[in-house]
C-alpha cells in the first residue's frame, strides 16, 4: 500500500522519564489524521516518540516511511 504508515502501537516518552503505551492497532493512508490522548499532565515535554507496526516491541532499526508529528 503507498503512502500507508502501520500503527500498532505507539511509546511516548517524556522529559521526566515518563513513558506511555498507547495501542493504536490501524493503518493510515497519505493525508490521513489521527489524535492521541496523552496523559501528560505534568508530566513535561515530549522527549521522543516511538512508532511500533507490530505487536512486538522488539527494535529492529528504522524502516522507510514518513509521517509528521504535531504536539498541541
Amino acid at each position: 500500500m503507498t503512502g500507508a504508515t502501520i500503527l500498532d502501537h505507539v511509546l511516548v516518552s517524556f522529559t521526566n522519564g515518563h513513558e506511555q503505551m498507547i495501542t493504536i492497532k490501524r493503518t493510515l493512508s497519505g493525508g490521513e489524521v489521527i489524535d492521541l490522548n496523552l496523559d501528560g499532565a505534568g508530566r513535561g515535554s515530549i522527549a521522543r516518540l516511538v512508532v511500533f507496526q507490530t505487536d512486538s516491541t522488539d527494535l529492529v532499526g528504522p524502516s522507510p516511511g514518513v509521517f509528521n508529528v504535531a504536539a498541541l
